[in-house]
């Protein structure tokens, strides 16, 4: 139950504790009391007391082993949801606590304990003692007031260290498990201190002690020379090389290959200097700007301002290829896990490839065609295929379809062909292959979003015409009608990764398989570049029909478009819709009919943040479903319990909040109109400032509905958007680009 609590629904922790320790209290250890003692039961109460003595044992076992299983972290939003873990450790110490005789914590239960505080973000102290670190290396404490000078180093324990500290007092030696957590926790094991960095801490064998210790040296770094400095002090120590410490290095690298690519592609204030991978935007409703110190994300900083503080290197820290060059005299090569977690850091595909060489298999290493080895998945174990699909979902423009000798059988949705690319490709394995990795789905809903391998808009007509880049193969997709309407096919792209992702997510949950709460807002996003393709056709095709400027266009192929246009659109209210509420109750499995309540009651199912709730309003206001967004809001009205547990634990929750709110106030006010792909946000703020002027709203009552449910919440969202914070919503969302 932990097991599928972690993969599936981590709010369902407590209360499986709680079942635990029933069934604990019900079942183990329930010594008699004295008064039911007596002399002449001397011989029996001797061997009972054995036997209790057997069973206090297991219970211990028992106890600390739950601790143990929940330290393991969540597949669902891991970092968020280690409060619901600390929250339900809490509940099973409290049971040994006040248990008679109370439960002693065993290393397995100290160790536990301590894995889920490395986890949480740093409470109020720790956040103190991070700003008055010093930026030279070691990063001691740094007097910024006057005062600050009765802030002494006890002032930098945290809670970890706190946890080490209980375990050290009670008897128990430092192993290499402790020194390692003690690096993460702020401190190395010379007492001089470190970052106190977020991190998930696993069991490890203590002859593995010395490399993770090294491994974790280097990731509680802040810039990229002082992670070289780490790495070059390990190598002077004397070690073997090994892979652990050379992917906390390369992590390092391509962190920093990242932020100078963001750099580069600013411009004046936007990039703010003072943080990681952070763009200095301007106002936006609700805005609350929250400080990101050192530690609390995995990005790399910028270095010093002053040379004074740079911390000194043998050589200067090295490219990613000159770090490749160096694993290969030493023949270190990565494991499945380590390219797994270092290919989504990857910025380009040569040094994806660079990576992929480095592999432990053989095949990887040898084959000329990564793309090839994905056409005989059969033969391949998942995880070497989840390492191709990832990596080639990654960069999914980087090849075209292959040519029909080599097709094979042809992957269909419905009536549509899809071209023989990574990611139709990847579709048909997750479609017929029984066993893969469960976060292979979660990797093709983000491509999808973000709306890599499809064919862009602005390609050239050539390109569209010749079928053999994007999803959809529109020679055997539409026959004849191809060649007429081969310049929309950036948006039957998109309609028909709709589809394909419905499929997808019907096939997930056939298998007993759960979505998180992140690939729940990509499919919203990709049900919104659908809605958004859709009206586009409508409109384009309306418009050149009033104007008889359709002689490109036959009849027949004007009708295909519009009945794959409005199939699209039927698609995000009868189908997405539902599956969206399903995920999170059992009362939403089909639409609202016209004289049904929106305000049922939902069971939420897995957390569902204001990032998730802006992408609803959006991927409905796009179809132009105003059941769906009404829905929407009766369903954050009666839930908002358990929503603004899930806001507290974003970043930036409440600011996305008012975004909701205001992408809802204006889809109320001008309909789909404000989310139309050939408008720019000058059009849309003008439809909207005459709306208000007119007093003439789309939604007519159902606006004033809302408006009066929203005020009811002022206190917790802030109230009735006012016109200001809809005009700076729209001006300051992000630039409509043309993929």
């Amino acid at each position: 139950m932990f097991f599928h609590a972690r993969q599936a629904a981590p709010d369902a922790l407590e209360p499986i504790t709680d079942l635990a320790l029933r069934f604990i209290s019900a079942n183990y250890f329930n010594p008699p009391s004295a008064s039911r003692r007596s002399a002449r039961d001397a011989h029996y109460w001797k061997h009972k007391h054995l036997e209790d003595q057997r069973e206090f044992r297991a219970l211990t076992n028992v106890t600390n082993a739950l601790l143990a299983a929940l330290a393991k972290p969540c597949r669902i939003q891991p970092f968020k949801s280690v409060r619901l873990q600390e929250a339900a450790q809490v509940r099973i110490v409290r049971f040994m606590a006040t248990h008679v005789p109370s439960i002693d914590l065993n290393r397995h239960g100290y160790r536990s304990i301590v894995s889920v505080q490395l986890m949480l973000r740093k409470t109020s102290n720790e956040l103190r003692w991070a700003r008055l670190q010093a930026l030279s290396w070691p990063p001691w404490k740094e007097d910024k007031t006057g005062m600050d000078t009765h802030i002494g180093p006890e002032a930098g324990r945290s809670n970890a260290f706190e946890a080490l500290s209980r375990m050290k007092e009670v008897g128990y030696t430092m192993r290499g498990w402790e020194m390692v957590a003690t690096a993460y926790s702020g401190w190395d094991t010379d007492g001089s201190p470190t970052v106190q960095t977020r991190q998930y801490l696993g069991p490890f064998d203590d002859w593995q002690a010395v490399t993770v210790l090294w491994a974790s040296r280097i990731r509680t770094t802040r810039t990229l020379r002082e992670a070289w400095a780490a790495f070059q002090a390990y190598q002077t120590s004397g070690c073997k090389l090994r892979a652990v410490p050379c992917q906390a290095m390369i992590e390092r690298i391509l962190f920093a290959m990242k932020r100078e690519v963001e750099v580069k592609a600013q411009f004046g204030e936007r990039y703010d200097h003072t943080r990681p991978h952070r763009l200095a935007h301007t106002w936006r409703p609700g805005q609350d700007e929250q400080e990101i110190l050192p530690g609390e994300a995995r990005e790399i900083r910028p270095s010093p301002p002053s040379a004074h503080q740079e911390i000194y290197t043998r050589t200067p820290p090295p490219t990613l290829i000159e770090f490749l060059q160096l694993m290969d005299e030493h023949k270190v090569t990565f494991d499945a896990g380590a390219l797994c977690h270092l290919l989504p850091l990857v910025g380009d595909w040569d040094s994806g490839v660079a990576l992929l060489r480095r592999s432990r298999h053989a095949p990887l290493r040898k084959t000329d065609s990564i793309f090839q080895l994905l056409t005989s998945y059969e033969r391949l174990p998942a995880s070497l295929l989840l390492i191709i699909c990832q990596f080639l979902l990654h960069f999914p423009a980087k090849y075209v379809s292959t040519p029909r000798k080599e097709r094979g059988h042809m992957i269909r949705i419905d009536h549509v062909v899809l071209n023989n690319t990574a990611l139709a490709l990847t579709f048909g394995i997750l479609r017929n292959q029984q066993t893969y990795d469960g976060s292979l789905p979660a990797f093709m809903f983000m491509t999808m979003a973000r709306q890599a391998g499809l064919a862009k808009y602005d390609a050239p007509a050539v390109e569209l015409a010749t079928g053999q880049t994007g999803l959809v193969c529109m020679g055997d997709s539409f026959g004849e009608h191809a060649a007429g309407i081969s310049m929309y096919k950036p948006h039957l792209d998109r309609m028909t990764s709709l589809r394909l992702a419905l499929e997808l997510l019907a096939t997930t949950r056939e298998r007993q398989q759960t979505v998180a709460a992140s690939g729940v807002s990509r499919l919203l996003l990709i049900g919104f570049n659908a809605a958004q393709a859709a009206r586009d056709v409508l409109i384009q095709v309306g418009d050149r029909m009033s104007q008889h400027n359709s002689k490109h266009l036959s009849a027949d192929g004007i009708g295909v478009l519009v009945k794959e246009a409005k199939a699209c659109l039927e698609y995000v209210s009868a189908e997405l819709r539902p599956q969206f509420f399903a995920l999170y109750g059992e009362h939403a499995t089909r639409p609202l009919r016209s004289s049904e309540d929106p305000s049922s009651s939902f069971c939420l199912s897995l957390a569902l943040g204001p990032t998730g709730l802006h992408a609803a309003v959006r991927c409905f206001g796009a179809a132009n479903d105003m059941a769906g967004v009404v829905q929407l809001i009766h369903f954050m009205h009666n839930n908002w319990d358990k929503l603004a547990v899930v806001m507290e634990q974003d970043r930036g929750g409440k600011a996305m909040l008012r975004k909701t709110m205001c992408a809802a106030r204006l889809f109320l006010d001008i309909g789909w109109d404000a989310f139309r792909r050939d408008w720019s946000h000058h059009k849309v703020l003008e439809a909207f400032q005459d709306a208000c002027t007119a007093g003439q709203f789309k939604s007519g009552k159902q606006r004033d509905k809302m408006r009066n449910l929203v005020r009811g919440m002022k206190a917790q969202w802030g109230g009735w958007p006012t016109t200001e914070d809809v005009e700076m919503y729209i001006l300051n969302s992000k630039a409509k680009t043309k993929p």
